[in-house]
């Protein structure tokens, strides 16, 4: 409990010894991770360079291997808007870094899964009692693996946690020293002689939402609307183009991530991307309770000392983005 405290706070820490600054009518920090999302069809497709441009302004984007990276960036101010999980946003924001969530990137659907490899004695979750398990904490994953757990009636106690990015769990997974992990694509649909114990299908049969969100600082978000409507005009660029014609994104995408378009195909096929429209029904729909939710998680595992009320979880959704 002390690693994940330690690791969950390093943003903390970096706030405080960093030299912040915003855009400064210059320059737009966009950090991405690398999935197949409609922030990465985006980028590909220079719409937030077209869509920001507009404003005078050029586009940066980094790169980050989780959500707990975008966080950092976030609280020392070296990315201006970020993508991740609820997880990973919840924790950071119960911490005290002050972010909110103005767009639903997509829905999980066979993207995010509790893999096993083939051959094992593990045939459902239940048969994870004593296992060893790599994922990476703090994250959607991290959650998932809770949830998946609860509904069959167990807990993380009753598991073996090894803390591991994704590129480590490929490298663990390729070495043959781990036999169970729980983590997202890109990386998931990699592990070679691996089958799906439990997936986010699975989760979302549950009742349990889980999502990728946009997110900012309020400071930022308060200080810059304009900034946000563009950023949303690339990414509904991005999601016209995705229903309109999904091989030609699938290309684009490919080519982006280096794969060949059959396999990308795979990747593409799994999340489900909402338009603005859809937006605005997800947010409507009581969504700071599922967030609220990922939060008490956080708590009774001892990852989180305190959390908010569940009614302040509305605070982290700006919804007045999307209804514009």
């Amino acid at each position: 409990m002390k690693t994940i405290s330690r690791l969950l706070g390093i943003f903390l820490i970096s706030a405080i010894l960093s030299n912040p600054v915003f855009a400064k009518d210059k320059e737009v920090r966009i950090g991405t991770q690398a999935m197949f999302s409609a922030q990465s069809l985006a980028i590909a497709k220079g719409y937030f360079a077209e869509e920001f441009q507009k404003l005078g302004l050029k586009v940066q984007i980094i790169n980050a291997d989780t959500g707990r990276d975008i966080n950092n960036g976030l609280a020392s101010k070296s990315i201006d808007f970020g993508f991740l999980g609820t997880t990973p946003f919840v924790v950071a924001n119960q911490r005290g870094l002050d972010s909110q969530s103005f767009f639903v990137d997509f829905f999980y659907r066979n993207n995010e899964a509790i893999v096993v490899k083939k051959g094992t004695d593990i045939k459902s979750v239940a048969d994870l009692k004593g296992k060893k398990i790599a994922v990476p904490l703090g994250t959607s994953s991290h959650y998932l693996l809770n949830e998946a757990l609860k509904i069959h009636n167990l807990s993380l106690n009753d598991v073996e946690i090894v803390d591991l990015i994704p590129q480590d769990i490929f490298a663990a997974w390729s070495r043959n020293d781990i036999e169970v992990a729980v983590l997202w694509d890109n990386v998931l649909s990699s592990l070679q002689n691996s089958e799906v114990l439990f997936s986010d299908e699975d989760l979302s049969k549950n009742g349990i939402l889980n999502v990728c969100l946009h997110i900012a600082r309020k400071e930022f978000l308060d200080k810059n609307p304009e900034y946000v409507q563009a950023y949303i005009r690339a990414l509904e660029r991005a999601i016209a183009d995705y229903k309109q014609d999904f091989n030609a994104a699938n290309e684009v995408l490919a080519k982006y991530f280096s794969l060949p378009p059959e396999e990308a195909k795979k990747y593409l096929e799994k999340p489900m991307w909402k338009n603005l429209a859809q937006q605005k029904e997800i947010y409507s729909a009581d969504f700071h309770k599922q967030l609220y939710q990922v939060a008490l998680f956080l708590k009774e595992n001892d990852y989180l000392p305190k959390i908010n009320a569940e009614e302040e979880f509305k605070k982290l959704i700006r919804s007045e983005f999307i209804n514009e």
